[in-house]
């Protein structure tokens, strides 16, 4: 009798052993029995591989639902067969262990998947489960049809609210990506009891701003934020306003850290890692809108579909978008530089840096071929926007000749999503008349005195971290493809 079904048998059954354990224990998470909770900063890794019958393999999962909270789950890094491109099935179960209560969407433009909810329950709610299962392969799954499962607890908190004797807080609410994003306000007393509940919604890239004192009438206290966002995907702070000085006091809006897991195991095949990038430097001025902005990368990954914009504010006045980035693997230290309105012969470089030949691209920097729309030198914000449309880096830049009407929204704005600094003027919203006024150095990168060529002055950012204020920015000769000095 042959040896070899007993070698292959046992080296299956060691590779279902390895791929998932919850599969394979004396009460496993095939179904609502599981024993397998999901808390905040969960993560996982199982496969779907069909268990002996042949009978499809679903994943159940516990969760534990806290009151007037918020939650989402991801599923990524799939195996193609589960979903036919499209992933798995991740559905939020009721407690008859049959109803769907919940669907989920498309994570990104593959095959993740998000489910995304609030519990807006008086107390818990520990009878709901969640269920993974295959939208592709079922029968024929096998242990190499995988997916890993994250949870989160989306809900944020601030510290502080005080609506007594003369101060009255404003909450503002920013969404910085391109879905809209609904929720709850909590208002909660000193002692822990809940005050009131109030609704908001934020519109894609836009700005909620809520008076907290028609809710919260004469209370003090702390707030929490409920929503159906994905985690990590709202900023905001309030603003206590003392009417008597106008002098105003910021409390931060936080989300709950998540646990590090240490390094993502990885990388995974098929799953591109975003790069991280800053504005290195730039010139406005450059004669026939030949305008050139360089990169710096921060941390290695894909550069594909982040975007370079002017005036992110939505519906502002003077937007443009400047540039969209490649799919090109870059390392962190690397340089980017954009060409807008490129020159003949420029092209963009996707496998090394020495590609483009002509005298006008840098052989120490990855040259990219921007649009054809120049960056307008006067009062402007440039921004690195994130595919999806979160901020990924934001300067304001200034040329303190003549004011432009769109300039103040758009620094408030990226004030509110956290990429500037100092959070206001003066305790007020930069204008052109607020102390200093928005224009000031000490709000804005001062850019005027560049030379209109590629070989003159350049406004840089130093070198080392980034500060988000204006104090990181200087007028040099031009460093472009070479580290800034």
């Amino acid at each position: 009798m042959s040896r070899w079904p007993l070698v292959v048998g046992f080296f299956l059954l060691s590779s279902r052993l390895d791929a998932d354990v919850w599969d394979n224990g004396a009460i496993s998470d095939n179904d609502a029995g599981t024993r397998n909770e999901l808390l905040h900063g969960t993560l996982q890794d199982h496969d779907l591989g069909a268990l002996p019958g042949p009978v499809p393999d679903e994943d159940w999962y516990r969760i534990h639902q806290g009151a007037l909270s918020s939650y989402e789950i991801v599923v990524d890094s799939t195996s193609a067969d589960v979903g036919s491109g499209q992933g798995p099935a991740l559905e939020r179960i009721a407690s008859d262990q049959t109803t769907v209560v919940q669907g989920s969407v498309p994570a990104g433009a593959g095959a993740s998947r998000s489910l995304r909810w609030e519990s807006f329950a008086p107390g818990a709610v520990d009878n709901q489960y969640l269920r993974v299962r295959s939208a592709g392969c079922t029968l024929t799954c096998d242990p190499q049809d995988v997916y890993r499962i994250r949870a989160y607890d989306t809900t944020y908190s601030i510290a502080r609210l005080n609506n007594s004797a003369t101060q009255a807080t404003v909450l503002v609410l920013g969404n910085p990506t391109d879905q809209p994003v609904a929720g709850h306000v909590h208002y909660w007393g000193s002692a822990g009891s809940l005050i009131a509940s109030q609704s908001f919604s934020a519109p894609p890239r836009g700005v909620a701003v809520l008076n907290t004192v028609g809710s919260a009438p004469g209370q003090s206290g702390s707030m929490t934020v409920s929503n159906d966002g994905c985690y990590g995907c709202l900023v905001g702070k309030a603003v206590a306003v003392e009417a008597s000085t106008g002098f105003t006091f910021d409390t931060s809006m936080l989300a709950r850290p998540a646990p590090s897991h240490g390094p993502v195991p990885g990388p995974v095949p098929g799953v591109a890692v975003q790069a991280q990038l800053l504005l290195n430097e730039v010139n406005p001025n450059i004669a026939g809108s030949v305008d050139l902005v360089e990169l710096r990368v921060t941390a290695t990954g894909t550069t594909n579909g982040i975007t370079l914009v002017q005036n992110p504010a939505p519906g502002s006045g003077g937007s443009a978008l400047l540039a969209t980035l490649p799919g090109v693997q870059v390392a962190a230290g690397d340089l980017i530089v954009v060409h807008l309105n490129a020159p003949m012969g420029v092209i963009t470089e996707t496998t090394s840096q020495t590609q483009c030949g002509v005298p006008e691209c840098y052989p120490g920097a990855w040259d990219f071929v921007g649009g054809t729309t120049g960056i307008t030198f006067s009062d402007r914000v440039l921004a690195l926007e994130a595919p999806g449309g979160a901020l990924m880096d934001a300067v304001p830049f200034a040329s303190t000749t003549v004011d432009q009407a769109d300039y103040p929204a758009n620094v408030q704005f990226i004030q509110a999503m956290g990429q500037w600094l100092p959070t206001d003027c003066g305790g007020q919203p930069c204008t052109y008349m607020s102390t200093p006024n928005v224009n000031d150095p000490l709000i804005s990168a001062i850019w005027t005195g560049v030379s209109t060529t590629t070989v003159g002055i350049s406004i840089q950012h130093a070198p080392g971290p980034d500060n988000n204020m204006s104090a990181d920015w200087s007028l040099a000769p031009g460093t472009w493809g070479l580290p800034n000095p």
